[in-house]
């Protein structure tokens, strides 16, 4: 009597040719042999791919380790919110008195640290003066010369 496989059409086998397990399993191996400074074509002739081939799954298996950081960052922050929750929860009965509201203070600050309420504030000028700086260091790299100095509006008499 010849054995008739049974195809389950939910489960596919993770280890067959087009699988997306499998596909992320060569792109990880790919991210790991880039890693280890391996070029594109050295990669390809180890995984039998061709160049442009192995810098997708490069770039497949970096956009992977990305998602599961962020995965993760998430789950962490998540709970550092529940755990500063709880000690807020703690400490608000005693609010009135001086220590527990300075520790309410540093967890409201922390809390709002970690959901991106105090966004560092950048001074205009500032971030004028390093673009100018950096763009002046550009020119002189590709051989330009630097703009004449402007002229100081005091010293004109």
């Amino acid at each position: 009597m010849a054995q008739t496989q049974n195809h389950n059409p939910v489960f596919t086998d993770p280890m067959a040719q087009n699988s997306p397990l499998l596909k992320s399993l060569e792109a990880y191996k790919a991210y790991e042999l880039r890693l280890q400074g391996h070029s594109y074509v050295e990669i390809g002739d180890r995984m039998k791919l061709s160049p442009i081939e192995a810098r997708n799954y490069v770039r497949q298996g970096l956009t992977y380790i990305q998602e599961e950081l962020a995965e993760k960052v998430e789950e962490m922050r998540t709970l550092e919110l529940e755990r500063i929750d709880s000690m807020l929860e703690a400490h608000w009965a005693s609010r009135h008195i001086p220590r527990h509201a300075d520790v309410i203070l540093k967890l409201q600050e922390r809390r709002a640290k970690l959901v991106g309420l105090d966004v560092p504030t950048t001074d205009v000028s500032d971030a004028a003066t390093t673009l100018r700086d950096f763009l002046l260091k550009a020119a002189d790299n590709m051989g330009f010369a630097p703009p004449p100095p402007e002229p100081d509006p005091s010293e004109e008499s």
